[in-house]
C-alpha cells in the first residue's frame, strides 16, 4: 500500500470515529503538511466518501445534501505576465475556463529569491497542481530543482525541459521546440538565397536552442556560413554603439541577413539600420524570434513564432490529466514554432 493511500485510510478512520476532521489537527496527528491533508480530503470528497467543509471534512451524513465536486485550482508561476507569457497565460486561462478550473497566477521576474517566495505563497492556497516556468541561471539551478522536487502536488514544467538527474523524479513538461524553430527560420532565409547570415541572441533559456538550430540548418545548407555575434545585442539600447558595430560587421563580412532573438532587439536594430541608410530587406533581411511585437513594427518583421497560446492551454490540460490520474505515464510535449513571413525579409542584394 502506498504512503498516500495509507494516509487517506487513516483520515477515513478518524472521520468514522469522530464524525469530522480538522485539516490542521490532522496534519499534526499524521505528521504531514496541512496542504497535503486538504488535498487528501478533496480527493476523498471527489470520490464521494466525505463532504468537504471549511477547515476540514465531515462524514457524508453530516454534510449538505447538494454537495458538489469542487473545481480544481491550478497555480501558474512564470517570469513575467507581459512579454511572451501574456499569450501563454491567455491560452491557460481559456483552457481553465473550458474545464471549469480556477487559475491562480504569479510572476517571479527570473529572480531566484522571488521565485521561491511566490511558489511558497501559491502552495499555501491549497492548489491541486502548479504550472512552473522556472528560472534558468546555472548558479541557481540546484535551488530551483529543489523547489520543484519539494512540491507535493503535481507540477507541469512550462517552457523548461528539466528532467532526471536534475530532478529526483520526472515531471510533465510542455514547451517550444526552439531548435526546430530556428532551423525553420534559417531555412526561410536560405530559401530566399541568403548564404551568409549573422546570428545574435541574448543569454536566455531559449538562446542555446536557437543557436543550436541555426548551426544545424547552416551545416545542412551547401555554401552557407553563420556569423555568430554572440549576445551583445541583448545589452544594447536604442542608441547603443553596439548597433553600429554589428552593422559594420555585416558590411565587412558581407552578411545579407540577420537572425535576432528576440523581437525587442530585432526592432531596435531595424530602426537603427534604416536610420543609417540601410534598406530593409533590400540591403539586409531581418528575421526576428518570438513574434510578440514583430507585426507592429514600422517595417513588420518576419518572425519565428512559438505556439504560445497553445502551450498555455496544453499546460493546463496536462495538469488536469495528472490530478485525475497520478499514475499515468509522464508526458513531454514539444510544439514546433512556425515562421510568419512579413516585410523584413527578401532575396539578397
Amino acid at each position: 500500500m502506498g504512503v498516500a493511500v495509507a494516509r487517506r485510510e487513516r483520515l477515513l478512520r478518524l472521520l468514522h470515529r469522530d464524525g469530522h476532521v480538522d485539516a490542521e489537527q490532522a496534519a499534526v496527528t499524521l505528521g504531514v503538511a496541512s496542504v497535503t491533508i486538504r488535498r487528501d480530503l478533496r480527493l476523498l470528497a471527489d470520490q464521494g466518501l466525505v463532504t468537504r467543509v471549511h477547515g476540514g471534512a465531515v462524514t457524508l451524513d453530516d454534510g449538505p445534501a447538494d454537495r458538489r465536486t469542487l473545481a480544481l485550482r491550478i497555480g501558474m508561476l512564470t517570469p513575467n505576465s507581459n512579454y511572451y507569457y501574456n499569450e501563454v497565460l491567455a491560452g491557460a486561462e481559456a483552457a481553465a475556463a473550458r474545464a471549469g478550473c480556477r487559475l491562480v497566477y504569479a510572476t517571479h521576474g527570473d529572480f531566484a529569491v522571488r521565485e521561491g517566495e511566490r511558489l511558497r505563497r501559491l502552495l499555501e492556497l491549497d492548489l491541486d497542481a502548479v504550472i512552473m516556468t522556472t528560472g534558468y541561471e546555472q548558479e541557481d539551478l540546484a535551488e530551483t530543482m529543489a523547489r520543484v522536487d519539494g512540491c507535493e502536488i503535481p507540477v507541469v514544467l512550462c517552457e523548461r525541459w528539466w528532467e532526471p538527474p536534475h530532478l529526483r523524479q520526472p515531471r510533465d513538461r510542455i514547451g517550444s521546440d526552439h531548435r526546430t524553430g530556428a532551423v525553420l527560420g534559417m531555412q526561410h532565409l536560405y530559401g530566399l538565397g541568403h548564404r551568409r547570415v549573422l546570428l545574435t541572441s541574448p543569454p536566455t533559456a531559449t538562446s542555446p536552442m536557437v543557436r543550436s538550430g541555426a548551426l544545424l540548418a547552416t551545416e545542412h545548407q551547401p555554401g552557407a556560413s553563420l556569423v555568430d555575434d554572440g549576445d551583445r545585442l541583448g545589452y544594447a539600447s536604442d542608441n547603443s554603439p553596439i548597433h553600429a558595430e554589428i552593422l559594420e560587421r555585416i558590411r565587412s563580412d558581407r552578411v545579407t541577413a540577420v537572425l535576432v532573438h528576440a523581437d525587442k532587439h530585432a526592432a531596435q536594430f531595424a530602426r537603427y539600420a534604416v536610420a543609417h541608410g540601410v534598406r530593409v530587406p533590400e540591403d539586409v533581411s531581418i528575421l526576428s524570434y518570438d513574434d510578440v511585437t514583430a507585426a507592429t513594427e514600422p517595417i513588420p518583421l518576419t518572425a519565428v513564432a512559438p505556439q504560445k497560446r497553445l502551450i498555455g492551454s496544453r499546460a493546463v490540460e496536462l495538469a488536469i490529466e495528472r490530478v485525475r490520474d497520478p499514475l499515468a505515464p509522464y508526458q513531454a510535449v514539444s510544439l514546433v514554432p512556425s515562421v510568419v513571413v512579413r516585410a523584413s525579409t527578401g532575396p539578397p542584394p
